[in-house]
């Protein structure tokens, strides 16, 4: 089967919980560094037998332990990568690693002006007819009017009311043209307003599998990989014609990330959008 879409991901060498910038990151609350390897192994090798991707590799650094969550560190558009820029200094030195991976695969790059702070896909998401981005807990909205004028799309701003759900790939999913699936409690009401509005289908996550990152869903081609804990959101997907698998990500939600978190999707032409699968039923 011909490459479709190259998926970003960064070995968990270094992989550990050594600060806390979000809700979920308790330095009394370690990772467990085998059982994270382990569980890596397990994602990797479910994206790997996505149909149409190749997994393609980051070198992870050892003063970087956050360089794993891979889908911060860039923004897919078309033959362009918006680097992600970093609210906090512990993450900051990820950008020119990811700098040069993505100039070494032939990407042209866009950096945000200083000041502005945009974490990738983990804060922005490509909808059929333009982009819904995440604000103000890692991402600002004047990098989204920046974004706006860089792309010549509109980039519709969301807050995120909830501090569990800090990046907006941790409680927003796209799955098609006009379906995707969201974490109610993470929004206010205009931005459910918008997501209503945007989406015919949108599926509202039960709380307990939205605080497990049911909605931090590899998707691709009709396959999704969930994290391990999210039969509601699953059945969902299956009544739509989706296959699913459940992978364990326990020692990356200690982070505050699980499966999308630690990739970033490359499609090889066309948009992430045009890369799920139709809806059916």
């Amino acid at each position: 089967m011909p490459i479709s879409a190259r998926i970003l991901m960064c070995p968990p060498d270094h992989y550990g919980i050594r600060y806390e910038i979000n809700r979920w990151m308790d330095l009394d609350r370690p990772a467990d560094p085998e059982a994270a390897a382990a569980q890596w192994r397990s994602l990797r090798a479910a994206v790997a037998d996505l149909p149409g991707v190749a997994v393609v590799e980051i070198a992870p650094r050892p003063e970087l332990p956050d360089m794993v969550f891979t889908a911060n560190g860039g923004l897919h558009v078309d033959h362009r990568v918006v680097l992600g820029s970093f609210r906090h200094p512990e993450r900051q030195g990820e950008t020119p690693h990811f700098a040069a991976w993505f100039a070494a695969q032939g990407y042209r790059l866009v950096t945000p002006p200083d000041g502005l702070f945009l974490e990738g896909a983990g804060d922005v998401v490509r909808t059929a007819t333009g982009w819904i981005a995440g604000y103000p807990q890692r991402s600002s909205a004047s990098a989204h009017r920046w974004l706006a004028e860089v792309l010549g799309e509109e980039v519709i701003s969301v807050e995120l009311v909830d501090p569990r759900y800090y990046h907006l790939d941790t409680c927003l999913v796209v799955l098609g043209e006009q379906c995707a699936a969201c974490a109610p409690e993470a929004f206010d009401a205009y931005g459910l307003t918008v997501l209503h509005d945007r989406f015919e289908d949108l599926i509202e996550v039960d709380p307990a599998e939205g605080e497990r990152f049911a909605c931090n869903l590899v998707a691709w081609a009709g396959h999704a990989i969930l994290p391990a804990g999210c039969p509601r959101l699953a059945a969902s997907l299956v009544e739509r014609g989706w296959t699913t698998v459940a992978v364990d990500t326990s020692e990356y939600i200690k982070a505050g990330g699980a499966c999308r978190c630690l990739c970033l999707t490359l499609p090889a032409q066309g948009t992430v959008v045009s890369g799920l699968a139709p809806l059916q039923g």
